[in-house]
């Protein structure tokens, strides 16, 4: 089973993406992109679902920092604000996906499972 670190600073979307995505991955969270580097560093997630805009960091920032591990994961982003340039922004930092709020879960989650990771 893969493993899948989801990111986000609203509690609610954490909650429901795990609830969705639960059977089919082995799911951490994280309430920050600095919380997901420290988590990502222990759980070696295969894959990173985030959100783009949260406190702090955001999503591309958080993806260049995942970069840096040794086995990087996989970088699935989200956002409410999703345009032409976030994409070209998140493809330039290795985001493999991007979706725009809201989504269907279950289309999100057969993407996932179609990621070669």
């Amino acid at each position: 089973m893969h493993r899948l670190l989801i990111v986000d600073d609203q509690r609610e979307m954490l909650t429901a993406l795990e609830m969705a995505l639960g059977s089919d991955f082995e799911i951490r969270t994280a309430p920050s992109a600095e919380a997901a580097i420290l988590e990502a560093s222990a759980f070696q997630p295969d894959l990173v679902l985030t959100d783009y805009k949260m406190c702090g960091l955001n999503g591309l920032e958080l993806a260049a920092g995942l970069n840096r591990m040794i086995r990087p994961p996989v970088v699935v982003l989200f956002s409410s604000v999703m345009n032409q340039e976030l994409r070209e922004q998140a493809a330039r930092v290795g985001v493999i996906r991007c979706f725009e709020k809201p989504f269907d879960l279950n289309v999100l989650r057969d993407a996932l499972l179609e990621l070669k990771v």
